[in-house]
């Protein structure tokens, strides 16, 4: 069933929806009407799915969608939200598939055998006095999206190459909210040196990692994160 979400959100908060239009959206309506941090809504089928720069995320059945209201008073550490989402989302999955080598490639998508296996789009909105940022996670479980430009992996493919296998979406998600949240309090608590720690672990574009860019091609060597979780590098 298709839901009409644009008033009364807040009834959906903390729920799996069958089906909606962006469950980053329905977040956004949520911390407007005074959802706390932490709160969470997911949907098995968006249809209007977004990542990074506008770009459409295709969102059929079998993989996760799932959006966290977040409110962190200290907004310096802001810019270290999607980076922490990565972290915490690798860990909840490794906690029942320890033998993935998932990785975060910077700014904000998961790959697995060097494919894409997800994407992180937090969105900052709100007046002064209830700022608020959305993260919103796309994970590919069970189902390759269509139309995207580069090689993409699942969860499931890359655990078990037989098609009747089925990844249980409804437990990792669990533990992928429980994790965000732990390692959000812990962002709060310690400041960000153990997500840097924990990122140069797991990164495509770790100290020393040659990158290109840009057109005329740019050509440099990553060196590390800054302060605010930008990618130094020298050329």
């Amino acid at each position: 069933m298709y839901h009409n979400l644009m008033n009364g959100a807040y009834r959906f908060a903390n729920q799996v929806l069958d089906e909606c239009d962006s469950t980053n959206n329905i977040a956004k309506e949520m911390a407007e009407s005074g959802a706390p941090h932490g709160t969470w809504v997911s949907a098995r089928i968006q249809h209007s799915g977004r990542g990074r720069l506008g770009r459409k995320w295709e969102s059929p059945d079998g993989n996760l969608y799932l959006s966290i209201i977040t409110r962190l008073e200290n907004q310096s550490l802001w810019n270290w939200i999607p980076l922490t989402t990565a972290i915490a989302t690798i860990q909840a999955i490794q906690i029942e598939f320890t033998t993935l080598p998932i990785q975060i490639k910077w700014p904000n998508d998961l790959w697995l055998d060097n494919a894409k296996l997800g994407g992180i789009l937090c969105e900052s909105a709100g007046l002064r006095s209830n700022r608020y940022i959305v993260i919103g996670l796309g994970l590919n479980c069970n189902q390759i999206p269509e139309g995207i430009s580069q090689p993409v992996q699942t969860l499931s493919k890359a655990l078990k190459n037989n098609i009747n296998f089925s990844l249980p979406i409804d437990k990792i998600r669990i533990l992928i909210i429980s994790n965000i949240l732990y390692e959000l309090n812990n962002l709060t608590s310690y400041g960000p040196e153990e997500i840097r720690r924990k990122y140069n672990l797991c990164s495509v574009f770790h100290p020393g990692t040659e990158i290109e860019w840009g057109s005329p091609l740019q050509t440099a060597v990553v060196e590390d994160l800054g302060p605010s979780a930008e990618l130094q590098v020298r050329n």
